[in-house]
This record gives C-alpha cells, structure tokens and sequence, in this order.
C-alpha cells in the first residue's frame, strides 16, 4: 500500500525549511492518510486509492480524487482540490504539533540547537488550527464531489466530524 504523499509534496504545498526532518514526516504522513483521510472517505475507498497509487496510472475517477479538478454538477461548474493536498496540509499540522518545530516568515524550521527559540504556544496553536481548518474545509469540498459523483466511487463510506463546530457528517452504506 503506497502512501497518499511523500515529503516533498508536503514542502510543495506548504513553505517548509529544509531542515525539517523528513523522517518526522513519515509519522504524520502515516497517521494523516489512517486516521484524518480515511474516517473522511472509508477505508475501503482508502485501499482502492493507494493501492492504484502502487501501479500508475490512476483511472481518470481515481486522479480526480487524487489531483483535484473542476467538475460540473446541475450546470454549476466546482473546484475541488484534490485529497493530496488535503493530506499534506493535514500532516504538515501534525508536523507542527508534535515536532520541534517553528513557522518563522521563512517558512517552518526546526530547533536544532540550544540556542534557537521555540514558537509560543498561542503562536503555534494558531498556525495548527489554521492548516487543520482550510483541510477541513477542503475536506468538505471532496466530500461533496464524490457524492455527486458517487458513481464513480462505489467504495466511499465517509464518516467525519468538525472539533470545532461540532458538526458530524455521516454517510453510511450505499
């Protein structure tokens, strides 16, 4: 089973030091596709994707879930970005939680030395709720398109929910 995204899909989406520790990122990239993307679209959707992503090329219903694209649904036109990026800005809020590092206007650094500050906490927890809230978001958006696409992702067995708002969206069964 292929991962959703590598490291370098993470520092493309997001602007990331290049001291930021790409073995770091293999936990949160781990937990992000087990736990944040497949309670959002089922495990067994979850399998079909990265088991596709194991031998390329994705079906054009797989690659629109993947990459993102622009979609028709009742003659309105939509955007959705896609669950790679979803993932990486899922797991770059996990590397800012549980990793040693700072979100600087250099983009994230990690502390290497004694002499390097940590970021404040109400600092740091904005940046955290902020990366988790536009995946969220995000999240909302590709939960909609395969809905409206549902054709084409017989698998899906979505269940996610808002901490925040405490908004729980449930689809359960076909």
């Amino acid at each position: 089973m292929a991962a959703l995204i590598t490291y370098n899909d993470i520092k493309a989406v997001v602007d990331m030091s290049a001291n930021v520790s790409s073995i770091k990122s293999a936990a949160a990239i781990f937990d992000t596709q087990n736990i944040d993307i497949k309670d959002a679209i089922g495990n067994g959707l979850l399998l079909q994707l990265t088991t596709a992503l194991d031998s390329l090329p994705l079906s054009t219903a797989l690659s629109d879930l993947y990459n993102g694209c622009t979609y028709t649904y009742t003659d309105y036109t939509f955007n959705h970005v896609g669950l790679k990026r979803i993932a990486c800005l899922y797991a770059y809020a996990r590397l800012l939680e549980k990793g040693n590092i700072t979100v600087t206007q250099f983009g994230a650094v990690e502390k290497k030395s004694e002499y390097s500050d940590y970021a404040q906490d109400k600092s740091l927890a904005r940046s955290i709720n902020a990366f988790r809230e536009e995946a969220f978001r995000y999240l909302i958006e590709t939960k909609e398109f395969i809905i409206r696409n549902i054709a084409d992702y017989p698998l899906y067995n979505g269940y996610f929910k808002s901490d925040k708002r405490g908004v729980q969206i449930k689809i359960i069964g076909n």
